[in-house]
């Protein structure tokens, strides 16, 4: 496809998807849409649409407030995927490209609704971009026009390459909800290389905090102290190491680890729990119970001490896997099995877990508290 067969499809394209398919034929670009964004390369997050007037400041606040949402996906949840050094917005007319890092101070901000679908972003974000002078700086390129296009298509090439996109890369940040989804990421790249001494986990526990770690880069060996002290030395490829803590951030926050030290134990729980066919309610069902405690009770709700959750049927705690450590104190896990309250009182330290016997129930049911 040459440029005139490109401006062309444009100019006829009447949707979305058709912009989207000339763009990827031109550029050569591969489709990934799993994460439901528009296209997904690890050098540029694309964002399409059909024709908004991205000259036009508040559409274009309202575009980039959209993409604002799958960065901090990228960045916060279990994703493999790294977080593309540039994003690209683009409609049948014009095309804009700019580096990711440049709005870090919105993507990473606890000040916006990012509960809300993409496609209807906080009104609050928006009117932010709106007012922010780096974006009124931005020049948008149409896209019909050959000169213009041709410094866009420099600027999208060099974006496109792996290696100069590299120094621009914002790294990932690991806590107490997506750990267990890095851990696998973890073990594929570096854990590999580890064959003996502690679990797997205590490795991992301790690679997330670097002054746990010291690297010998020249006989490319990593020297690991765990939570006892002792340390143990291993044979990692530098490469593969590198790689790895080049997509994530260390964990620096004390309370962060904190969180994920009494939760490890799931990491290595999990298969055993798969072969027994314990997964009675999806994880998936047990992250939005936790949004609607969120919702109802108030986003850290567990720090006021004013509530408790009891779950009567907790079976091996799948509804409450992602809470945070913080809230084990004011939960309750009661299920009719007491090899399943010996589980979960292992999986949620200081939570009261216990066999709740129905032939027992009535007034004095609580006395089977344990």
């Amino acid at each position: 496809m040459n440029y005139l067969d490109f401006k062309n499809g444009l100019l006829k394209s009447t949707t979305e998807e058709m912009v989207k398919s000339i763009y990827a034929n031109y550029y050569g670009l591969v489709y990934d849409t799993s994460d439901k964004h528009d296209l997904y390369t690890p050098e540029v997050l694309y964002e399409f649409k059909y024709d908004k007037n991205l000259k036009n400041l508040k559409a274009l606040a309202t575009v980039l407030a959209q993409v604002m949402y799958y960065v901090r996906r990228l960045k916060y949840e279990g994703s493999n995927k790294v977080i593309p050094p540039y994003i690209c917005i683009a409609d049948k007319n014009e095309a804009l490209l700019v580096t990711t890092v440049l709005w870090h101070t919105y993507y990473t901000s606890d000040s916006y609704d990012w509960n809300r679908a993409p496609s209807k972003p906080d009104p609050k974000l928006v009117d932010h971009l709106v007012k922010e002078p780096k974006l009124g700086s931005l020049h948008v390129y149409s896209i019909v026009s050959k000169a213009e296009h041709e410094i866009f298509s420099k600027l999208l090439t060099k974006a496109m390459d792996p290696q100069l996109g590299f120094n621009f890369m914002e790294k990932k940040v690991i806590n107490e909800d997506n750990f267990e989804a890095v851990y696998d990421h973890w073990a594929d790249v570096i854990g590999q290389h580890i064959n003996n001494g502690y679990k797997l986990s205590s490795y991992f526990l301790a690679n997330l905090q670097k002054d746990r770690i010291i690297l010998e880069k020249e006989t490319s060996r990593v020297v690991f102290t765990f939570e006892d002290n002792i340390s143990k030395t291993q044979k990692i490829l530098m490469k593969d190491y590198e790689y790895f803590w080049n997509l994530y951030e260390y964990v620096r926050d004390p309370e962060a680890i904190n969180g994920i030290h009494m939760k490890i134990d799931r990491l290595s729980d999990d298969n055993i729990r798969r072969f027994e066919g314990e997964f009675y309610t999806p994880l998936r069902f047990g992250k939005k119970a936790v949004k609607y405690f969120d919702s109802v009770l108030g986003e850290k709700w567990y720090q006021s001490g004013k509530y408790r959750i009891w779950d009567m049927a907790a079976g091996t705690g799948n509804l409450e896997w992602h809470l945070p450590a913080e809230a084990y104190q004011y939960l309750y896990l009661s299920t009719l099995h007491s090899s399943e309250a010996d589980h979960n009182s292992k999986v949620f330290p200081v939570a009261t877990s216990f066999q709740y016997d129905y032939l027992r129930s009535g007034p004095h049911a609580l006395d089977t508290f344990s």
